[in-house]
């Protein structure tokens, strides 16, 4: 009786450690649309023709080796460009127009540190940095980035040519503005989201849960063997 308790139990967790959507696969034609089949469950796919949108970009974990508390905030001309000026963002490319982006400290221009300024993302990203065009040559880090050949337009700034480069979900860390002497300004950082990261995702919700709900293949495994265990045991006594 006890065996078979057991064997009960496990049915129901392995029942109610389903997908999101409610099924369980084997490829990815057991998957409703716009998802993959990853570890036995159907994971959403983000950023595909066709496809809902992902969830919000979230951009977290901000630190600047300046300590200086930079702000997030939603770009669009007449935004504020610096927590410490009152300098205005006069223009903004359209393909950039109510992206997320960073308001820097203008007194942070003349750092050389590397990393200077890092922070977190919950998905694929495309990071722009809009760098014064004043300031030649430009710092070493911003050699591998692709020049967009667009640019911001700041009050009294000038011109800030924009780089990119795309970014898996996770940490990323920035270099320095390195300017070299007075009449120029420090960067500004835009954040593009791309999509989920499907591997990200996957390694993320795993592949199961454990007896609390949780996800997690590791867990469903060593629940899976302590009960046949205990079933073979009772087995044993039985007979």
């Amino acid at each position: 009786m006890r065996g078979k308790i057991r064997l009960t139990l496990l049915a129901l967790i392995v029942a109610g450690c389903g997908n999101d959507d409610g099924s369980v696969c084997r490829s990815d034609l057991d998957c409703p649309d716009c998802h993959r089949c990853a570890n036995g469950k159907c994971i959403p796919l983000y950023g595909v023709p066709g496809c809902e949108d992902g969830p919000p970009l979230r951009v977290t974990e901000l630190w600047v080796f300046s300590g200086k508390p930079y702000e997030r905030d939603t770009l669009a001309a007449g935004k504020p460009q610096y927590i410490d000026r009152t300098f205005i963002i006069e223009s903004v490319p359209a393909q950039y127009q109510g992206l997320t982006y960073l308001k820097t400290a203008n007194d942070d221009k003349f750092h050389t540190d590397s990393p200077f300024l890092t922070f977190a993302v919950n998905q694929l990203v495309t990071v722009y940095v809009a760098h014064d065009e004043r300031i030649t040559p430009k710092p070493a880090w911003i050699e591998d980035w692709t020049d967009t050949g667009e640019a911001l337009q700041a009050e009294l700034g000038g011109g800030f040519e924009i780089y990119g480069m795309d970014f898996p979900s996770g940490s990323i860390s920035l270099g320095a503005n390195e300017a070299l002497g007075p009449g120029s300004s420090m960067y500004t950082v835009i954040v593009e989201p791309r999509g989920i990261d499907p591997d990200a995702a996957v390694q993320d919700r795993g592949g199961g849960c454990s007896a609390t709900g949780s996800r997690g293949a590791g867990g469903l495994l060593l629940l899976w063997l302590v009960l046949v265990v205990a079933w073979i045991r009772d087995r044993h006594i039985t007979d």
